[in-house]
């Protein structure tokens, strides 16, 4: 399903989870067709945090892709609100992995009793 938030970027993006006041996206940069992972976190304004995961090793990611990047970003969170900082973080590695861990209800229970 396309996403007007989406329209006009550099890269690929594809939404992947969104919350209430968070996105997490997965996606492929135009420059170079670098794989990466973006977890936005829109806080109240003027600031947005970013956690940036990119698969490969740092010297891959040149001015070029970086400035991609941030250009993007930046049309994604000025979308939502009147951002006017991103607080990033960034990481690279080899793969990127996505699953879900349940919690089990006597993990629950235990934890309401530990802490009322």
């Amino acid at each position: 399903m396309p996403h007007y938030h989406l329209e006009g970027l550099n890269g690929d993006w594809r939404l992947v989870r969104e919350t209430e006041t968070s996105q997490l996206y997965r996606g492929t940069t135009n420059h170079h067709g670098l794989s990466f992972s973006a977890s936005i976190h829109f806080t109240a304004a003027p600031i947005a945090t970013v956690e940036l995961i990119f698969v490969g090793e740092s010297n891959q990611f040149t001015d070029g892709v970086w400035h991609e990047i941030f250009e993007d970003l930046t049309k994604i969170v000025l979308r939502r609100n009147n951002y006017s900082i991103i607080d990033y973080s960034v990481a690279f590695t080899s793969e990127i992995s996505d699953g879900n861990y349940s919690i089990l209800d006597e993990d629950k229970r235990a934890y309401k009793t530990l802490h009322a």
